[in-house]
């Protein structure tokens, strides 16, 4: 049976809090709990996470 490999060192995305441990210990992995889960939703559906249609060196050039 293999042992359980030990976690790196990982921080919630939403409110930088350490995670330590194996990710099996934590129900909302990546996130530290329910709530920062739901932030991250609400910040996803409220379109907060967007990829720009032009880098600003694009613009800056077209602009000429």
């Amino acid at each position: 049976m293999r042992e359980k490999m030990p976690k790196r060192e990982t921080r919630c995305p939403t409110c930088d809090a350490e995670i330590r441990g194996n990710w099996q210990d934590w129900p909302h992995f990546p996130f530290c709990s329910y709530r920062c889960r739901q932030i991250d939703l609400g910040r996803s559906l409220g379109e907060d996470y967007r990829i720009p249609l032009s880098t600003p060196e694009e613009s800056e050039l077209t602009s000429d």
